[in-house]
């Protein structure tokens, strides 16, 4: 017997791939570097990812929006995303430096 593959976004006219995307980041690339003691550490810093994922962290995939932003309906049109993640990289560029300026790193 065959078994046919069903492909989101294709086979189906839904996806959970945004959710599942969310729910990567933040156990492969956030909670697994962390020290999780207890419920109440967990819980603290689920809540501060969910926080800057939402409401401080512009995706480019919304415009340059964050997702709060998007689902409020605020006005994309006059955003220039080109100017806006030149921007974010300079501030991302000033940031790491000052972070470099430690002993640890080869800089």
């Amino acid at each position: 017997m065959k078994t046919k593959l069903t492909i989101a976004g294709i086979d189906v006219d839904f996806s959970n791939s945004m959710i599942e995307s969310f729910f990567h980041r933040l156990k492969n690339r956030y909670l697994y570097y962390l020290n999780l003691k207890d419920l109440k550490t967990v819980k603290k810093y689920v809540d501060f990812f969910v926080e800057e994922q939402n409401n401080k962290i512009p995706m480019l995939g919304l415009a340059g929006l964050t997702p709060s932003e998007a689902f409020n309906g605020k006005d994309t049109s006059k955003i220039n995303i080109k100017v806006n993640i030149q921007r974010m990289r300079e501030h991302r560029i000033q940031q790491n430096a000052k972070v470099a300026a430690c002993s640890i790193c080869p800089c």
